[in-house]
């Protein structure tokens, strides 16, 4: 897919990957990509949503709801849910892994794993 001339990748779900979404940056071109993905294989259910990123714009979104981050946990069912390997997410949670008496550091992009 190709927005303001910057091409992006929306991943089907699929396999352990069980949904997806893409980042736009208007409802505009959010009602685009949605209708763009409702003809096509592997994204089901393909909604428009404001982000959960206070510094991100809305999201198309496809599948199923993704899980809310709370901790190394819930990287760990996030990962899981977008379909990356064991060792993959192992690698991510130990190189970020924090402290109980310190912050939790957390990207908010699901594809930061």
């Amino acid at each position: 897919m190709r927005t303001l001339r910057t091409p992006f990748l929306a991943v089907p779900a699929g396999g352990t990957r069980r949904g997806g979404y893409y980042p736009v940056s208007c409802f505009c071109f959010g009602l685009k990509v949605r209708d763009l993905l409702l003809e096509q294989p592997g994204f089901p259910n393909p909604r428009l949503r404001l982000s959960s990123c206070p510094d991100t714009g809305p999201v198309v979104e496809w599948g199923e709801r993704p899980p809310m981050l709370w901790g190394d946990r819930s990287v760990t069912a996030l990962g899981r849910f977008y379909g990356y390997s064991e060792a993959a997410i192992a690698d991510f949670v130990q190189r970020h892994h924090t402290t109980p008496s310190s912050a939790i550091s957390v990207p908010c992009s699901p594809t930061a794993l």
